[in-house]
């Protein structure tokens, strides 16, 4: 959904390792940052993002 509204950037909430697991978590990113760049990620609590 988000590739087709041209965003150039995404960053996932709500996606935590302890509850998904590593390999999950690191599949996850390994996809998000081929389709959306290095600038993309996984939030985790307390992370701090200039937008």
């Amino acid at each position: 959904m988000a590739k087709s509204t041209g965003a150039k950037r995404l960053l996932l909430t709500h996606f935590r390792i302890h509850m998904d697991g590593p390999e999950r978590h690191a599949e996850a990113l390994s996809t998000l940052t081929a389709e959306f760049g290095p600038d993309s990620g996984i939030v985790e609590d307390l992370d701090s993002y200039t937008i």
